[in-house]
């Protein structure tokens, strides 16, 4: 098991025991000290925080892992662009498999989720972790109505039109520790600047998350989502050539993921009504090689599973190691469904541009 998931583990209790619990206590003190950091930080930036010249919409998180940020900014994005606002994505692009430097239009420029939701929405998506630099070039040179800022509630320095805060249903605030002991980013306090708190994924205890979220924040719309498949295709196909949502209904599938959150992948993908007789679980942004495209392929020959699925945010990384439209390895592809308090969302990101 590598450190990092380890830590999450720690994080969410899944880790028992007297080990586990002097592991925690060691990493605590760490925590302090991180979280005396982030506090300086946060509050000098904040006291000069600089306006773009066009609307700004945030679409960040207060915990490690994967919370639905990038299908919210997707959905943000449409919003937009039905309403004749073409957006500008500004995010940093985590693990670029190229130089690292601003700019580039393709994957190894851009890193996985940017160079997806380019290539999806046809919007400018800026890659730079200078979000300032960006978001003037996007207001600028891009002439955007507006930006959304993927990953941005700690972006302290940019005022924001709307303020957004995913939270995980799954893992939600951890053991409510900073990290390394814990899974939160900033201490929850931090929440009472968000303006809507969305709860994304499935939860055993909806209605209690939801409570203790409009008790940390009262003046916070709380929206509710869930991950819902729009379809699969193929690797290496073309666009146009989509298989239902139900055509994977009863089938048995090596499920590979390399993303923050593979749980939710796992339950989107029962959802859809595959069986996962074998699970790859590589680390967020892992940059696949031939071997293990080698080992998932031997694996499933074994077991003579004659399918592999994966996400679309893993598909630009496993692209160029498959050639060709590959019969048996198929993208999940998903959407936002709203389950609660869509209107009173949507008006929100309305009135964000007619202000």
């Amino acid at each position: 098991m590598c450190v990092k998931q380890y830590l999450f583990d720690l994080a969410t209790d899944k880790k028992k025991g007297i080990l586990a619990r002097a592991a925690r206590a060691v990493l605590f003190p760490f925590s302090l000290l991180y979280g005396a950091g982030v506090a300086a930080v946060s509050s000098f930036r904040l006291s000069r925080r600089v306006a773009l010249p066009c609307k700004v919409i945030s679409v960040g998180n207060i915990t490690l892992g994967g919370t639905g940020k990038t299908l919210l900014v997707e959905y943000i994005a449409r919003f937009l662009l039905a309403r004749d606002c073409v957006p500008a994505i500004l995010t940093r692009g985590y693990k670029r498999p190229g130089s690292g430097r601003p700019g580039g239009t393709g994957y190894e420029a851009m890193g996985d989720e940017p160079f997806m939701l380019s290539r999806k929405l046809k919007v400018p998506v800026l890659v730079d972790p200078d979000r300032l630099r960006s978001g003037r070039i996007a207001c600028g040179e891009s002439r955007a109505g507006a930006v959304i800022l993927d990953d941005g509630f700690q972006q302290w320095g940019i005022r924001k039109d709307l303020d957004i805060v995913c939270v995980d249903g799954l893992s939600a605030f951890g053991n409510l520790r900073l990290i390394p002991a814990g899974l939160l980013r900033e201490p929850l306090s931090a929440l009472a600047r968000a303006d809507v708190l969305f709860l994304t994924g499935a939860s055993d205890n909806a209605s209690g998350l939801k409570k203790f979220c409009s008790g940390l924040n009262p003046r916070a719309l709380v929206v509710e989502a869930a991950r819902q498949v729009s379809g699969f295709r193929r690797i290496g196909g073309t666009e146009g050539g989509e298989q239902s949502p139900s055509s994977m209904r009863g089938v048995k599938a090596c499920l590979l993921s390399g993303i923050g959150n593979p749980a939710s992948f796992r339950d989107t993908a029962r959802a859809a009504g595959i069986e996962p007789a074998l699970v790859f679980d590589f680390p967020d942004h892992h940059r696949y090689s031939a071997a293990d495209i080698a080992r998932v392929a031997a694996a499933c020959e074994k077991r003579h599973i004659t399918t592999v699925v994966t996400t679309e945010k893993d598909e630009p990384r496993l692209a160029g190691l498959l050639s060709a439209p590959v019969p048996w390895f198929f993208v999940l592809m998903v959407n936002l469904r709203i389950t609660s308090n869509e209107q009173e969302f949507t008006d929100r990101l309305q009135r964000v541009l007619t202000a």
